[in-house]
């Protein structure tokens, strides 16, 4: 088996303390709940009035609703936040794209829903900076189109295709001509 996990791809030496263990992964500087802890602190210093009317301090109201609705309102200061780690998640999609060389990258999530400009803007823009010359302008960012069905539809699909698979004895080909 083979999965891959960018969430947990160390990006910043000693950085924040991951909910795996490990310090600096993507998901400590890039996640919705990296994020809403940074806007908590924002509100308690006075420095996103909108979101204090929206949502307060508490992590559980500071959803990507409402982070997106403070910024449309006017808080510079939370939309700072969300492009940091805009960039910090193209930051991670650069490895992906200098490993793997895809075609498209498809981002989706909560965030990516609530604020699609912000997030296609800021990792495209890093990404297309800072991937190897052979992989500049040969990769799209994209925005999910199946939204909060995507990892159902996903699986469904994987499902629908390895069990037709198995019951043909053909279990892990990926398609005609593929080595198992």
């Amino acid at each position: 088996r083979s999965c891959f996990e960018i969430g947990h791809s160390p990006l910043m030496p000693d950085g924040p303390l991951c909910g795996c263990g490990q310090r600096g992964c993507l998901e400590a500087v890039a996640s919705r709940l990296a994020i809403s802890a940074s806007a908590a602190a924002a509100v308690y210093r006075g420095e996103a009035p909108k979101l204090q009317t929206i949502a307060g301090t508490d992590l559980a109201n500071i959803r990507s609703g409402a982070l997106a609705e403070a910024i449309k309102a006017g808080d510079v200061v939370i939309e700072q936040l969300v492009r940091n780690a805009a960039r910090w998640l193209g930051t991670g999609i650069i490895t992906v794209i200098n490993l793997l060389a895809p075609d498209v990258i498809v981002l989706g999530g909560g965030l990516v829903e609530a604020m699609p400009a912000i997030y296609v803007e800021e990792v495209s823009k890093i990404a297309e900076d800072r991937v190897m010359a052979p992989f500049k302008n040969v990769f799209k960012i994209a925005v999910s189109e199946l939204g909060d069905d995507a990892v159902a539809k996903g699986a469904a699909a994987w499902a629908d295709a390895n069990v037709k698979g198995d019951e043909k004895g053909t279990k892990g080909q990926r398609g005609k001509g593929a080595q198992g």
